[in-house]
């Protein structure tokens, strides 16, 4: 009976110990305002003085112009600023140089025998300098133009006639046409009568019981034309992007513009003494020290203090028995059910977690008087499972809930 009674006036107390947390906050929230409530004065004097501002403006000019003049005094949102300093020419990396495609070409006339050993080498790039534009442009093909010229020579060819019944020379045609090179363009071939020549006869067979026959062996004679190549007129190409040389500059020249002076106010008539102009510093420690203190016991208060909660649910509504914090090792967290807290069978209990601890992996243990009464996975609530609960206790364990159900109904 006497434990059932000290659950409750427990219960009460760490109520009571929030509220008194609670208006500790309160308070010391109120001692922070009326000490800041002290600095308006120094605050509006301080306010007061104006430090100068300054405007910064770039001149921008090419390299192959010359520096422009900086103003002395620009004009800004109505406000006068004059000119304090200007800094050393800068190079603009952000501006992109003009570029211009060029073309060139080389010609030289080569021979046939030298042709291959001057086109290997030919220069792979050129220079250009043209104004601003100085740079190299790469080789991008070469054209050969052959120069042909007409040659011809003498042309003997020969062929053979079979069978002939006798060694006859006018038997043979006095002339025969052969494919011959041609001058109608390079490499052409044409079909030319050649004059015959000379002729020589050979007798064939001559085994008895056959005929006779002889083989004509012929030469003919003309003239062959053609074309060859005389030499080559190449023409290389060279182009490429040169990008000018001109550059830009940037020369930074800052302003300041200073408010004009506050007026000096006249005497003040009579010998009143007026405030001590000095400001004292422990309005601003004392709220500091105010301030700093409510964080911490907020802190304390909302976060490290507790993240679980054992609720019971009974007739009257639910009410917190416990609280406690926890914390997740090796996948576990632990929450021991104080021992001035008695389980009541006909009351049902349940769990709340913290969203910070419920949303961890791992499953939380319930330790009862030294026992392990359930093991569940974390989550925001979780409901104590009383029938197992109720099978594990000992008889002494059952007088001990008949006394908590009986100061129960006393206390109702």
């Amino acid at each position: 009976m006497p434990k059932a009674r000290y659950v409750l006036v427990a219960g009460n107390k760490r109520a009571i110990g929030i509220s008194a947390a609670s208006g500790l906050a309160l308070a010391l929230l109120l001692v922070a305002a009326l000490a800041l409530a002290s600095l308006p004065a120094y605050a509006s004097s301080t306010a007061a003085a104006s430090e100068p501002e300054q405007i910064t403006r770039e001149y921008s000019y090419r390299t192959d112009e010359p520096q422009p003049q900086v103003d002395e005094s620009v004009t800004e949102a109505g406000q006068e600023y004059q000119l304090v300093s200007v800094s050393e020419p800068e190079v603009d990396a952000s501006f992109e140089p003009e570029k211009r495609v060029f073309t060139r070409e080389t010609s030289l006339v080569v021979g046939v025998s030298e042709f291959d050993a001057v086109v290997d080498t030919l220069p792979e790039s050129i220079h250009v300098d043209e104004g601003s534009f100085v740079g190299d442009i790469p080789l991008t093909g070469y054209v050969a133009e052959p120069t042909y010229r007409s040659e011809a020579a003498q042309a003997d060819r020969s062929t053979a006639f079979y069978g002939l019944p006798d060694n006859d020379a006018r038997q043979i045609p006095g002339y025969y046409s052969f494919w011959l090179r041609s001058d109608s363009y390079l490499g052409a071939e044409a079909w030319v009568s050649l004059r015959l020549l000379d002729v020589v006869f050979e007798r064939d067979g001559g085994d008895p019981g056959r005929p006779v026959s002889f083989t004509a062996y012929a030469t003919y004679r003309g003239v062959e034309r053609w074309l060859a190549v005389d030499y080559f007129d190449v023409t290389a190409t060279y182009e490429g992007e040169v990008a000018s040389s001109v550059g830009m500059l940037v020369i930074k020249a800052v302003y300041e513009h200073t408010p004009p002076p506050l007026p000096v106010p006249g005497p003040v008539p009579g010998p009143t003494p007026g405030p001590d102009p000095s400001f004292p510093l422990w309005p601003i420690v004392w709220a500091s020290a105010a301030l700093l203190s409510l964080a911490l016991l907020l802190i304390w208060l909302l976060v490290l203090r507790f993240n679980i909660r054992l609720v019971r649910h009974g007739a009257g509504g639910a009410s917190t028995v416990a609280k406690a914090r926890v914390s997740v090792s090796g996948g576990e967290a632990v929450f021991r059910v104080p021992d001035k807290v008695m389980l009541e069978d006909g009351s049902r209990y349940s769990l709340h977690l913290k969203p910070r601890l419920a949303s961890q992996a791992g499953v939380l243990a319930v330790l009862y008087r030294g026992r392990r009464i359930m093991e569940a996975p974390l989550a925001p609530m979780i409901r104590l499972d009383m029938t197992s609960l109720m099978a594990r206790m000992t008889p002494g364990d059952e007088v001990m809930q008949a006394a908590a159900r009986a100061a129960r109904r006393d206390d109702d």
